[in-house]
């Protein structure tokens, strides 16, 4: 494997928002600034894989809502079975 600089330039305590070479003035880096980071060196140097990863992800998702629509109508149907209901 190829050695990649992503940010090959000296590190500076200039003040930004926390992205690039800025830091924080004051108050905390998002939770999700790691995360970003590695899907924009993803979607950069391994968009096949990056993308695979996206669409397994949401045809899981999908599956998962399609299961729980399943079990959501079978408890109604159940539900509704035996139950006695008047007619005047």
């Amino acid at each position: 494997m190829q050695r990649v600089d992503l940010y090959s330039d000296p590190l500076t305590y200039d003040v930004g928002d926390g992205t690039g070479a800025g830091w924080p003035l004051g108050g905390p880096v998002s939770a999700s600034l790691g995360g970003e980071a590695v899907i924009s060196w993803r979607r950069l140097h391994d968009r096949e894989g990056c993308e695979q990863d996206v669409a397994a992800s949401r045809q899981s998702t999908e599956d998962l809502f399609e299961r729980l629509r399943e079990e959501d109508r079978e408890r109604r149907r159940r539900k509704g079975r035996g139950k006695w209901t008047h007619r005047s």
